[in-house]
């Protein structure tokens, strides 16, 4: 069975192959989203790109009761742009939910419009991640509009491309299907809730629990539907005692008056007076029913509108603080304007309901956004404004507190102290009047090193001291948050909680964190998020405190909010024992006082947290006090840090360790350092590579700090608040603030003329005392000055008053055997300084000073110890308004062009018309108010001046009305679905979003075509009807292309949308000009210009192209190589040449050759100018499709003698790219000089006997010298022979006759290399006497070597060794002779 099937899905398989191979549909893996399979490749729809079809970009319409929608079904793409016109009913609401979006928050924005254009009312811009809680009680966001169409437009830069969205829609449905409490009424969209469910969703529930009747309260069925509590209990369903220990929000049923009806708002400003919570400015989609200010009653909860005469633009992102009956309202960002952000200072009474603009004599310093502010009376009587950072586009990032002094009506940037903090925009401030302190969190700064983002910092300014403390950081950063201070307690809500996409773990846009900072214990926790069957998150909101609860208003969530939460914290009154009263919270902290237990309130008096009943924590580490740079910082927070002498922060439970020179016996004992850390210079002993360690000097208070500024100037992050801080000097290679006081060297150095010089004296080489001048920004002094060696010598002097000796480094080192240079590299010469007597000596590489008897240099090894050094760097100014001016601000270039001419700096916003600092963007469009940015290739920035219909769509704004001809050409301008639009006031600006719809700009009784979701077919750009609905059938007026979008060859033009075409004018040099510029493009080398009418004279071509063309002027007897091969060279097709003879009595030869063939016409004249008259021309030659040539031209024939200024002209033509032509003219005698001849035949062969005779001795030479090694190898291989003893045995009475008749045998045998020699070793018998003894005197024996061939033997053995012993062969090893 199973091998059945196998082969049955077998023959399946092969069936399909065949199928494809004899010419099956093939197809589209794995599939098309939005198109058809076409040969294997999707086609795609209108509106989908991609390989599948799967990324909208483009215009859709969708219409019917009910569909969708989404960007496809992958991640969407960079710089998508997408947009769906969705047609409902007139008048009938058309309701939106999106079921899932996800886009990078704060770049790519999902916007919806309530009419079928953009220049309708906006209701929403959502971006980040909205999805529902899983668990919880929130609601996918809805959208409703009224007008009878919805324009949903996407936008994504080209940054992050994420999951993307779906977006479903209903016409005439009831809101988010009345939540499943209740059901939707068949009379209309709206709900018929169920019992103790209310709202137009059925979303809010009333009298739950029956409100705890009888006991606790009722409810009120015939009014507003609410529980009435009695007293003794509170909530919103009188379940929470009075008080109680437990917190709980709720939601107000709010009443307002017809007339006070105004949109939600954002970035708007809020407090508290005479029981009245005061709104002033915000963010608004639609200023039409925009009220500037209005109120809340906070016990009835009704708002109402304060109408005021005159007054301020609308705005947002500004500062409000009250003042007895007046609020004080500075800067902001204008919203009427072009985006200006303001120093305006307006004051609103209260009581008279009036606006007043305060015009001080001397303005602020900067024009702020995202700031906070706060009245304070740092002294009695006198009260303040202080204004916490904020951003401005000129300036950047602000650091500082500016102060108002309400009374003299001046400014003044406040003096503080204490810790070095960031500034930034976005964050949240609170005032704390007993304790005389404003708590500062969060917002979005700049880190330092071009780095931008949330933070989660915690600061506190105390106003009577000026001084700043670092707390404790929240672990969660934010911007665009509220705070509000209750108690002891520090309450944060909401806020952007988003930084870079790249390190996001999916925190959204919009939070409902809420969060709790004990003062007292200087700990944060999170406390549980509202729990109120609504959509809480949020950010850009306000909030304030009134009778013990805080009120949250407003805020932006996608959609601009207008409702309010109460938050009511537990009472520590609710506590009766001292147990629980000390354990109360989180959220509240709480004492033990006179038997009851009260709310903890800081107070001035107080010392820095935690207090003292706070649990212990333990103990900082080092890790925890690194990040602090700066001693200020690192000894103002509450970490527990101290701050050492060697420049860095660790916990105050560690010790502060320096390095001591090793050899520091040799000077009086440890390292002579600073009593005081404050005079120490940026890593003073870093330099020390070897040493020994000792305690140092530690600081733990801030006020023993000094240098402040210095890091105050390294905080600012712009050129221009650096300019205004006369104690920083903006570095731009590094783009950094330095700090550069009035004095221009700074702690530790001397100013001595132009330059800055520090002695140390301590011993070290010269490599560390380079190393240690470097870390303070200098170099080794070179001591070139006068001025500087008498400064050095008094220095000296001074030393040697404290028995010290002082001999130090100088800048000065040996380059090379016989150059001494300093440090910048230039040559000694004796000035100031000069060697002592008998140096430079060969004893080092170093210079150093020697100062007694007479003071002058001496040469000494770099290795070795001096007594001290000297280091000089350039003495710094002052950096004034004009010293280095800084580059224009963003905020002030006014044109795409001018934005965008600075790289990536600057992005430019087209539906705004603003340039922006890059790294401000997020701050400057908070709510998505920029469609699209741009930082290069500005395109045209209206409807007006886009020329084609496919990009006049690629513009949401914009609709295209095509002529009547229906040929492609029209016209581009704002408008709508219905039909073009136009300002309803003419005297607008260009920013105006106030249009009307106009039927008279593209009339269709006249035959003109409105589209607006999709081009017409026929795209011939007016000069050619189509066939077949999209094919140009004949293009006209010189155009040429699919769709007649270029010229034709040889004319120029720009023929889009109707555009005209004219004739190269080239003067004949050339065929082709650009087609958009009519610049030609020359056809004869040499000859250039925008209509070929210049000669390239400084490329040695002469004549003139307006009358005939140009020649290379060619030298005699030189050969000239022509390379024709760059892309440049493609449009040559022809290259003149000149030549005139030199010499009058000797012919002119003439040879050229190319890489392809050419034409080759060669003429002559009486004049080198006769290529630009016609008829003076004579011709020689003339030749077609040849690849050389050579002629010669005789002297006397052309008469060179009287025709002075003859003159040849070759022309090669026709040839094809690349090329390469060489061409040479020359002048040669016809009989050869006989003298000239012998004379250069000696002088060769003498020169080959010399060289004959060199070789020769050469290679004697050679010869000797390889023979004399030889000699010397083999002696050498003599000598090493193997030496052996060998024990004979000699017969005292030997038979001589049988010696005789005997074969002389060897004692020892040394074979020589292949075995077919040895040297044999024998003993002799020396004549004897009769009686056989030797005479008197000898030894009668002697040994004797020989050598002898050993071939026949070896032979003979290899015979015999054949046969069984043939294996064996292969393991015997062959001795490897000496002999030679």
């Amino acid at each position: 069975m199973q091998r059945a099937f196998q082969l049955c899905v077998l023959v399946s398989v092969a069936a399909a192959l065949l199928a494809l191979q004899v010419g099956g549909p093939a197809r589209c893996a794995p599939g098309c989203h939005a198109g058809s399979c076409v040969n294997g490749s999707c086609v795609c729809h209108h509106g989908w790109v991609g390989e599948r079809c799967q990324h909208c970009q483009g215009r859709f319409k969708l219409s019917g009761p009910s569909g969708w929608l989404s960007d496809g079904p992958t991640n969407y793409k960079y710089k998508t742009k997408c947009t769906w016109l969705i047609e409902g009913f007139p008048q009938a609401p058309l309701r939106l939910r999106f079921d899932h979006l996800a886009t990078e928050c704060g770049w790519d924005h999902m916007y919806v419009y309530d009419g079928d254009s953009l220049f309708a009312p906006l209701v929403a811009a959502f971006s980040g991640l909205v999805v529902p809680e899983s668990g919880g009680d929130q609601t996918v966001p809805e959208v409703v509009t009224t007008s009878g169409y919805a324009l949903l437009h996407f936008f994504s830069d080209a940054a992050y491309n994420l999951t993307g969205f779906t977006v479903s829609y209903s016409v005439n449905s009831c809101p988010n299907n009345c939540s499943r409490h209740g059901r939707c009424s068949s009379a209309g969209a709206f709900c018929e809730c169920d019992d103790h469910w209310g709202g137009a969703a059925c979303r809010r529930p009333y009298c739950r629990r029956d409100c705890g009747s009888p006991d606790r309260g009722y409810c009120d069925l015939t009014g507003e539907k609410l529980c009435v509590c009695k007293d003794g209990w509170q909530g919103p369903d009188c379940s929470v005692a009075v008080p109680s220990t437990e917190a709980f929000w709720w939601l107000p049923s709010v009443k307002t008056r017809p007339s006070s009806r105004s949109p939600g708002r954002a970035s708007h400003q809020a407090l508290v007076h005479a029981g009245l919570m005061w709104v002033v400015g915000g963010y608004s989609f639609d200023y039409a029913n925009y009220h500037m200010v209005l109120n809340y009653d906070l016990e009835s909860s009704t708002w109402d509108v304060a109408p005021a005469t005159g007054g301020p633009l609308f705005r947002y992102g500004h500062s409000l603080a009250l003042h007895q009956d007046d609020m004080y309202m500075f800067g902001g960002k204008l919203e009427s304007g072009p985006g200006n952000v303001t120093d305006e200072l307006w004051v609103f009474d209260i009581p008279r309901r009036a606006w007043s603009r305060r015009t001080p004599a001397a303005p602020p310093p900067y024009a702020l956004e995202g700031h906070t502010a706060h009245v304070v009376r740092p002294a009695p009587g006198k009260p303040v404004m202080l204004v916490f950072f904020g951003y401005s586009p000129v300036y950047g990032f602000v650091n500082g507190v500016l102060e108002y002094n309400i009374r003299s009506n001046t400014w003044r940037t406040a003096p503080t102290g204490g810790a070095a903090v960031r500034g930034g925009h976005g964050h949240s401030s609170a005032y704390h009047h007993a304790s005389g302190a404003v708590f500062v969190h969060g917002g979005y700064k700049a880190l330092g090193n071009g780095k931008h983002g949330l933070v989660d910092h915690l600061y506190r300014y105390h106003v009577a001291t000026g001084t700043w403390l670092i707390l404790r950081e929240s672990g969660l950063a934010r911007s665009l948050h509220s705070s509000a201070l209750l108690g002891g307690i520090l309450l944060v809500f909401g806020g952007n909680t988003h930084n870079d996409t790249a390190l996001s773990n999916g925190a959204k846009c919009f939070s409902a964190d809420f969060l709790a900072y004990d003062i007292a214990c200087d700990e944060w926790s999170v406390l549980p998020p509202p729990d109120l069957h609504a959509d809480v998150n949020r950010f850009g909101h306000s909030a304030v405190v009134s009778n013990g609860s805080m009120f949250i208003f407003g805020g932006f969530s996608g959609l601009l909010l207008n409702d309010v939460l109460v938050y009511t914290p537990a009472s520590c009154q609710a506590f009766s024992a001292p147990v629980p009263c000390a354990a109360a919270g989180p959220g509240l902290r709480c004492r033990w006082l006179d038997g009851a237990c009260v709310a903890w309130e800081p107070t001035d008096s107080d010392p820095p947290p935690p207090a003292r009943f706070c649990p212990r924590r333990p103990d900082s580490t080092d890790e925890q006090c690194l990040p602090f740079s700066d001693c200020a910082s690192c000894t103002a927070n509450t970490r527990g840090c101290q701050w050492c002498e060697d420049r860095k922060c660790i916990s105050v439970s560690g010790n502060c360790t320096v390095l001591t020179l090793e050899f520091a016996h040799q000077h009086g004992g440890a390292l002579s350092l600073p009593s005081r850390p404050s005079v120490l210079s940026e890593h003073q002993l870093s330099f020390w590579k070897h040493g020994a360690r000792r305690k140092g000097h530690a600081l733990t208070e801030a006020s023993d700090c000094q240098r402040r500024s210095e890091q105050e100037c390294l905080r600012l992050t712009d050129c221009r608040s650096c300019s205004l801080n006369a104690n920083c000097q903006w570095k731009a290679p590094q783009q950094q603030c330095r700090w550069s006081p009035g004095e221009p060297c700074g702690e530790g150095w001397h100013h001595v003329g132009e330059a800055c010089l520090r002695i140390n004296g301590s011993r070290a080489t010269f490599d560390d005392a380079r190393h240690y001048c470097k870390n303070l920004g200098g170099n080794v002094a070179s001591l070139r000055d006068d001025r500087h060696v008498a400064f050095v010598m008094e220095e000296i002097d001074k030393y040697r008053a404290r028995a010290q000796s002082l001999s130090p480094w100088v800048g000065l080192r040996k380059i090379n055997v016989s150059f001494w240079g300093r440090e910048d590299g230039s040559g000694f010469t004796d000035g100031a300084l000069r060697w002592l007597p008998g140096e430079p000596s060969d004893s080092g590489f170093c210079a150093y000073l020697l100062p007694a008897p007479t003071p002058g240099l001496k040469a000494n090894a770099c290795t070795v110890a001096a007594d001290g050094l000297v280091c000089q760097k350039d003495a710094g100014s002052h950096q004034g308004p004009s010293s280095h001016p800084c580059k224009t601000p963003c905020a002030l270039r006014t044109s795409c062009a001018n934005c965008t001419s600075q790289a990536t700096e600057c992005m430019w916003c087209r539906s705004t018309r603003r340039c922006v600092d890059s790294s401000a963007y997020v701050v400057s469009f908070p709510f998505g108010q920029c469609l699209e940015w741009q930082t290069h290739d500005c395109a045209a920035q209206n409807c007006s001046g886009v020329r084609t219909c496919a990009e006049c769509l690629e513009r949401p704004e914009c609709g295209w009305c095509g002529d009547p001809a229906d040929t492609g050409s029209g016209v581009c301008v704002e408008g709508s679905y219905r039909g073009p639009l136009k300002p309803a006031d003419a005297k607008a600006g260009p920013r105006n979003r106030n249009m009307v719809l106009d039927q008279g700009l593209c009339r269709a009784d006249r035959g003109y075509n409105w589209a607006f979701l999709q081009c017409p077919s026929c795209q011939c750009n007016g000069h050619s009807g189509c066939v077949n609905g999209s094919v140009c059938e004949h293009c006209g007026n010189l155009t040429a292309g699919t769709q007649c979008q270029n010229c034709m060859a040889g004319y120029y033009g720009d023929p889009i949308n109707g555009g005209k075409c004219s004739a190269c004018r080239c003067n004949s040099h050339a065929n082709v000009c650009h087609a958009n510029t009519g610049k030609c493009f020359c056809s004869t080398k040499g000859i250039k210009g925008e209509q070929c009418q210049l000669c390239d004279s400084e490329n040695r071509y002469l004549g003139n192209p307006l009358r005939g063309t140009c020649y290379y002027n060619l030298l005699i007897d030189y050969q000239f190589t022509f390379s024709l091969l760059q892309e440049d060279d493609r449009n040559y097709t022809a290259i003149n040449f000149m030549a005139t003879p030199e010499q009058a009595n000797k012919n002119l030869d003439m040879s050229i050759n190319a890489s392809n063939n050419f034409d080759l016409n060669i003429t002559w004249s009486l004049s080198s100018t006769a290529g630009t008259i016609s008829g003076e021309e004579m011709s020689i030659t003339a030749r077609r499709n040849i690849k050389e040539h050579r002629d010669s031209f005789s002297c006397e024939q052309f008469r060179f003698k009287q025709r002075r200024n003859v003159t040849f002209f070759i022309y090669v033509s026709n040839f094809s790219w690349p090329v390469k032509i060489q061409i040479a003219f020359s002048q040669q005698n016809s009989i050869m000089d006989l003298v000239q001849f012998f004379v250069t035949f000696f002088s060769c062969f003498l020169s080959l006997l010399l060289v004959a005779a060199v070789v020769w001795k050469v290679k004697q030479t050679c010869w000797a010298s390889r023979r004399r090694e030889q000699l010397l190898r083999e002696r050498q291989q003599m000598a090493s022979r193997p030496f052996a003893s060998v024990a004979v045995a000699l017969e005292a009475c030997p038979d001589r006759q049988a010696w005789l008749q005997a074969a002389p045998k060897a004692i020892a045998m040394e074979p020589c290399w292949g075995s077919r020699a040895a040297v044999l070793t024998v003993l002799m018998f020396l004549p004897r006497m009769s009686c056989g003894t030797p005479p008197p005197g000898q030894s009668g024996v002697a040994i004797a070597s020989a050598l002898a061939d050993t071939s026949s033997q070896q032979r003979a053995t290899d015979f015999r060794e054949r046969g069984p012993g043939l294996k064996q062969r292969k393991h015997s090893v062959q001795h490897q002779g000496t002999c030679v």
